[in-house]
């Protein structure tokens, strides 16, 4: 009976467990916080499982996901890079200074980048480039590098008949995307204002109006009868998601394959700005990007946090630097008490090293008095 009775809490134990497990699971499974866009996707009408494929008219850094839109249960896909039939090259004529090759920029892929020289273009950087004929463009989309906070402000120019003509006027980026009525032209230039070091992958250039726009993503995946899709899209950092099937996409001649369509998007309700340093204060504008600063404090008014910087310009950041004043690259601290000999007016001192030393001191010294007090009076009693 004893065993019996060991036997059930166990297998509620486990029971309680799994459920957890597969909660937490789920819950982890359905985080899609770090899309900021999401489609639906109108797939035909199919009655067994079917192999459909779309166009996402514009390329993405991070892969887009699929999930099936009532359960919210992410669906394997496979992506390969779409360009229109009627390609459109570009070519850097002007730029402010830069380190790197600006022809990366426009290179469809991800694996260089150009970094705006804040040293040297005092925050106000541009970049201007012309295309081989007249195109219809309504955004841009930059890609930036890792740990990198977006330009403060952005303005895109066109130009008609050799005159320069505003397409977006310089206003707060709150995003990595840049919306503007639709203008044709074969000279352009995107102004920024940056007060961190603005280092970019790539400009991707594109018309809302219109599918396939220099370059996109075709997507396939696996759809299943009476199912409903959504897109998730424009993700700010990788998304993490495990598929444990994965069917074989591969398309034959002789397959059948459904066209599926999107519907022109919607800002994801749930998106969030990344946070790289996990202070509350999204990276874009976060005068850290790397460094917990949640006061943003800064002293020099440089857009540049304190945290961040190196005053005494010792080679150690202030928030590791154990005398952010004084320079001590070495950061020697004999006394272990965090704070470096090059400032430590009271280095080596024990009772620094042992703050209650000097309590147990007074101690001792009220208990002598103490001992001395009852001899004294002990002594006169005998008398």
């Amino acid at each position: 009976m004893k065993f019996l009775k060991t036997l059930l809490v166990f297998s509620l134990v486990m029971s309680f467990s799994s459920v957890s497990f597969a909660q937490e699971k789920e819950e982890k499974a359905l985080d899609f916080s770090m899309f900021e866009n999401i489609y639906e996707l109108t797939v035909p009408p199919i009655n067994v499982p079917t192999v459909a494929k779309f166009e996402l008219g514009y390329l993405q850094e991070y892969p887009a996901v699929i999930v099936e839109k009532e359960s919210g249960t992410p669906v394997y896909s496979t992506v390969s890079t779409k360009y229109s039939p009627e390609n459109v090259s570009f070519k850097i004529t002007d730029s402010s200074p830069i380190i790197g090759d600006p022809n990366v920029l426009f290179d469809n892929n991800f694996d260089g980048a150009v970094e705006f020289d804040l040293d040297k273009d005092k925050e106000i950087a541009y970049i201007a480039f012309e295309t081989d004929k007249k195109v219809d463009l309504s955004a841009f989309s930059l890609y930036l590098d890792k740990n990198v906070s977006l330009p403060y402000s952005a303005s895109v120019v066109f130009f008609l008949d050799s005159k320069p003509k505003t397409a977006f006027s310089h206003q707060h980026l709150t995003g990595s995307k840049i919306n503007f009525p639709v203008y044709s032209s074969d000279k352009w230039q995107i102004n920024f204002l940056h007060s961190q070091p603005l280092r970019i992958k790539e400009i991707i250039p594109f018309n809302e109006n219109q599918s396939v726009s220099f370059g996109g993503h075709e997507i396939t995946f696996l759809a299943r009868p009476d199912m409903e899709y959504l897109l998730y899209a424009d993700a700010a950092i990788a998304p993490s998601f495990f598929f444990d099937q994965k069917p074989n996409l591969s398309i034959d001649k002789d397959d059948v394959v459904v066209e599926s369509e999107l519907n022109n998007g919607n800002e994801n309700y749930y998106f969030v700005e990344p946070d790289g340093d996990k202070d509350g204060i999204p990276d874009y504008r976060d005068n850290c990007v790397n460094v917990a600063n949640q006061d943003q404090k800064d002293v020099y008014k440089n857009d540049k946090g304190d945290a961040c910087e190196d005053f005494d310009r010792d080679g150690v950041m202030n928030f590791e630097d154990n005398c952010p004043d004084e320079t001590n690259q070495h950061q020697r601290d004999d006394d272990g008490d965090g704070i470096g000999d090059a400032c430590d007016g009271e280095e080596s001192r024990l009772t620094e090293k042992l703050p209650w030393l000097p309590w147990l001191s007074l101690l001792l010294a009220a208990g002598v008095i103490g001992v001395i007090f009852y001899q004294t009076m002990h002594s006169i009693k005998k008398d």
